[in-house]
């Protein structure tokens, strides 16, 4: 990744050469330096000088020197991208969930290797969402996997079109069907859900019929958290994420290198914020197909303001409130509110977009897009202030391992949707 630095050095100790002689000509800047060379302070080193000066100062010469810069710069440029994409390479694909076979980039998963046989015939396979910073499975996995389960999670640049996501993880189930694993549930976040649900209505893949496929393995259940069914309309306001993203991914700063800052170039380039905008072409075509057969699917919602509308519930029905309102005014002062709480949902996505397929299986927790699966100091502070609640761990964790457990299915949901 070297830039060639000489070409640059030789160009700016010429350019300052020439502004000490007042930007003259080479010719002057000859003469000038003779000049100096007659009195008797150094005189051969002002020679010195005045030669380097005649041989490096011509136009043609700066003219090559500056075509060398930009060849070296361009070059520099090149090669920081490509370790860029290799070190997004690295951290894209298949891994397994095993704290005791630890292996680089992620700690506690290791990347399956060419003719690898798993260690189950029945998976979990986790999917994250749009610029996760990849923290997202740190306190899922490890209790699905002292509750017994074969983890594995799917990496892909998030960035890109969903399309092309959805074409990477069917690589990752062919791996998994490679190495023996005959039935994979999916947990996904966020536009993972997406992802998947695209994978198991696509034409190309499952076409809604997500068993017997002799190169693919069968999906008993698909268990959505946080995710977007109709859109979100935070997607244009991506570019935030994006860089909570990369600044997460980020070493030490006194070992970021310029790949580390073009990492977001890897990622992808932005498609996946246009296919998440409410109403776009792939969110369309995607809610034009049948839900799959086949597969148990759960969807998990987050509300992130219940207090506040409980709290006005409780004002509207006061005495107070009822001498000042008319009935009428105050159903519809608690309609607009519930619609209000509604509309920011989880606070990245609505309740009616997460809770859109009209799902038996849905439940709506009091939590926020991360704090679902993560646990965020913050909210959990102002909850414990507001609420008096206090949580041990993140509320979808429980229902997660609830419906993996091999136990009857719900009574008002049958097996197929």
């Amino acid at each position: 990744m070297s830039p060639h630095p000489r070409h640059l050095t030789i160009l700016a100790t010429c350019l300052i050469a020439v502004s000490m002689t007042t930007h003259a000509s080479p010719a002057v800047c000859k003469t000038a330096s003779r000049a100096q060379s007659d009195t008797e302070s150094e005189p051969h080193a002002i020679d010195a000088l005045a030669r380097w000066v005649e041989q490096n100062c011509t136009p043609a010469k700066i003219r090559q020197l500056t075509e060398d810069g930009k060849h070296s710069v361009r070059d520099a440029l090149q090669q920081t991208l490509i370790e860029a994409h290799t070190r997004r390479a690295q951290r894209t694909g298949l891994f397994f969930f095993d704290p005791d076979d630890a292996t680089d980039p992620l700690p506690l998963w290791a990347r399956p290797a060419p003719g690898h046989q798993a260690r189950c015939t029945t998976a979990v396979l986790l999917v994250h969402g749009l610029d996760e910073p990849g923290d997202i499975w740190d306190e899922l996995a490890p209790e699905l996997h002292d509750a017994g389960f074969c983890v594995a999670r799917f990496e892909y640049p998030n960035d890109q079109a969903i399309a092309d996501s959805t074409h990477m993880l069917a690589g990752a189930l062919t791996t998994l069907a490679e190495a023996g694993v005959t039935d994979v549930n999916i947990v996904a976040h966020s536009m993972g859900g997406l992802i998947a649900r695209d994978l198991l209505t696509a034409p190309d893949y499952y076409d809604t019929i997500t068993a017997d496929h002799p190169e693919l393995p069968n999906i008993p259940h698909l268990i959505t958290i946080g995710t977007p069914n109709l859109g979100s309309a935070f997607a244009p306001l991506r570019t935030i994420a994006e860089l909570r993203d990369q600044f997460h991914q980020l070493p030490s700063l006194k070992d970021i290198s310029a790949a580390d800052l073009l990492a977001f170039v890897a990622d992808g380039d932005g498609t996946a914020g246009i296919d998440l905008k409410p109403n776009s072409p792939y969110l369309t075509e995607l809610n034009a197909r049948p839900l799959p057969q086949g597969t148990h699917f759960t969807i998990i919602a987050g509300r992130i303001a219940p207090a506040v509308s409980d709290g006005l519930a409780d004002i509207l029905d006061s005495s107070f409130a009822r001498a000042l309102l008319t009935d009428e005014q105050i159903a519809a002062l608690t309609t607009q509110a519930a619609a209000a709480n509604d509309a920011i949902g989880d606070g990245v996505v609505s309740l009616d977009s997460a809770t859109s397929l009209q799902i038996p299986d849905t439940e709506v927790l009091d939590a926020d897009h991360r704090s679902m699966l993560r646990t965020v100091p913050l909210e959990r502070t102002i909850r414990r202030w507001t609420t008096g609640e206090t949580r041990t761990e993140p509320p979808a964790i429980p229902i997660i391992l609830d419906r993996l457990a091999p136990h009857p299915l719900p009574s008002d949901q049958p097996a197929s949707n």
